[in-house]
């Protein structure tokens, strides 16, 4: 397969990414309208959403730093 492009050896985390973008959103409903939108333009019929209250334990994690993300609440997408 022929290749088009080259590396210049960038690589960005994608966690560390999403984390920036949600930081930068302005508080309020702008993220959920953003949802909205993206599923309008992908011409989506319904949005559901799951809002989880539930608290999940800490002790099992493959990695501790995925601690923080374990504390409800969380809003989550339903396809």
């Amino acid at each position: 397969m022929e290749q088009h492009a080259e590396s210049f050896g960038q690589r960005v985390d994608l966690c560390v990414r999403l984390q920036e973008i949600l930081r930068n959103y302005p508080e309020g409903t702008s993220v959920l309208r953003e949802l909205i939108q993206n599923a309008d333009d992908a011409g989506a019929r319904c949005v559901k959403l799951c809002l989880d209250t539930r608290t999940h334990p800490r002790s099992s994690l493959a990695f501790a730093e995925a601690a923080g993300f374990q504390v409800g609440p969380t809003l989550a997408h339903r396809g």
